[in-house]
């Protein structure tokens, strides 16, 4: 599993297109650089008959990128009239490896390495590190401090420090109402410090 920064996502395609936070952002791009008729092959459940008709045929209309070893055993198994899923299950494992090893070889680096995928990951890590923040700086708006941190990577001072004295004072309001005397301390200093910005 390849681990960026402190998050680590998963290689192997089929794990990648059922990952919540970034499953479809892989499965989009691989249709649009891929033959997004084999990402729907990986995804989808059908009946043998339909396989054949629909992916595998010389003819078919979502053709697979097979060896020509795969549509020979097919094409056997077709004529044969044999559509028995215990007949086609080795041959359907080969062909399902078959893609897998071609986005491992071929597309996974390039999913990592995108500007759309980085973006996302630059998200997610924000985010992560806004959760570990807050329970450091001892403050439970972990959404003003995701938005603190992102201003912050942006350069932008006055808006963090805008972000960070509302959610103060929401906080000053709700401690003030439980009659509770300590107060939130200067969370951007504290933030900056943790994120190791001056």
């Amino acid at each position: 599993m390849p681990k960026i920064g402190t998050i680590t996502y998963p290689d192997n395609p089929l794990a990648l297109l059922k990952d919540r936070k970034i499953g479809p952002l892989y499965k989009k791009h691989l249709t649009s650089v891929f033959n997004s008729d084999e990402v729907n092959f990986l995804q989808g459940k059908f009946d043998v008959k339909k396989i054949y008709k629909v992916y595998i045929k010389s003819n078919a209309r979502k053709g697979l990128n097979l060896t020509s070893k795969m549509f020979q055993d097919a094409n056997d198994l077709a004529e044969a009239g044999d559509w028995k899923l215990k007949s086609w299950q080795p041959l359907l494992a080969d062909i399902e490896d078959h893609i897998i090893q071609d986005l491992e070889i071929n597309h996974n680096l390039n999913f990592f390495k995108s500007p759309e995928f980085l973006k996302m990951h630059a998200l997610l890590l924000t985010n992560k590190e806004a959760k570990r923040i807050a329970k450091e700086v001892g403050t439970k708006d972990i959404k003003a401090i995701d938005n603190a941190i992102r201003a912050l990577c942006l350069s932008e001072t006055t808006k963090a420090n805008k972000i960070i004295q509302t959610s103060q004072e929401r906080e000053r309001a709700m401690w003030d109402t439980k009659s509770v005397k300590e107060k939130p301390a200067n969370l951007l200093s504290k933030i900056k410090k943790k994120l190791g910005i001056k």
